[in-house]
């Protein structure tokens, strides 16, 4: 049986919190000046309100990629993590959101096409290999029908000199 017994007043009283974060801007910004690292972004302004409403002070886990950071956080060698992450279903099976504060959506970007001659506009979609495998299918179609009309003439040959032959 446990006994859980509910704080008056939430705090952590001072500890030290393991944090994984990714540094991307604009949420999570680090500037090195010395031995000194300042962190800036909005991820971490969150970070650092609830550092004060709850009393503690955090420590930065580095990390290099997501599937690192969720890691961490699973295993509870960090405690929490401030990232953009999308809340799907099968993440409230494993993670705790507590706020969504920022709506993104699902986007693409892709560079400006740059504009080809119009002759190359029929070429340049296709590699090389695939304009290579087009031409070697074509002629061989080509030798096969080529093939197919030679035996049609050699079989009509033949019948009209077993015809004649007959006769």
């Amino acid at each position: 049986m446990r006994i859980f017994v509910i704080d008056s007043d939430p705090s952590f009283q001072g500890a030290t919190v393991n944090v994984t974060v990714l540094p991307y801007e604009p949420y999570w910004d680090e500037t090195v000046e010395g031995n000194t690292t300042r962190y800036s972004g909005v991820n971490y302004n969150l970070l650092a309100t609830l550092c004060q409403a709850l009393n503690f002070t955090f420590r930065r886990i580095p990390t290099r990629e997501w599937d690192e950071v969720a890691h961490l956080v699973e295993i509870r060698k960090s405690f929490m993590t401030t990232v953009i992450y999308g809340v799907l279903p099968e993440r409230l099976q494993r993670w705790d959101f507590t706020f969504i504060f920022e709506h993104a959506g699902l986007y693409f970007a892709m560079p400006t096409p740059v504009i080809r001659p119009s002759w190359l506009s029929f070429y340049y979609p296709l590699g090389g290999y695939v304009w290579l495998a087009i031409l070697v299918s074509t002629l061989a179609v080509c030798i096969a029908l080529i093939q197919v009309m030679v035996n049609e003439d050699m079989e009509k040959v033949k019948n009209a000199m077993c015809t004649e032959q007959m006769q």
